[in-house]
């Protein structure tokens, strides 16, 4: 048994939010189990990518931190 509702004249009907369609800023999949922070922001890479991308960010951070780190000149 079902039942109808009725809308009053005021009722406004209920707005659907569309959820954004994503598109990977690397390798432009449009589906993804999650999205990931990336160089453009939030949410802007596919799982896949945007682990790669965090792994070459560490990567690079890494090499600048023992760069700083080691005070050897070159020879004169």
């Amino acid at each position: 048994m079902t039942r109808s509702r009725k809308r009053s004249k005021d009722s406004k009907p209920k707005q659907i939010r569309a959820t954004p369609k994503r598109v990977c800023a690397s390798c432009h999949t449009r589906k993804s189990p999650k999205w990931r922070r990336g160089p453009d922001g939030e949410k802007t890479l596919c799982l896949h990518c945007g682990d790669h991308w965090e792994k070459l960010e560490r990567h690079k951070k890494g090499a600048e931190a023992e760069g700083s780190s080691t005070n050897i000149k070159a020879p004169e």
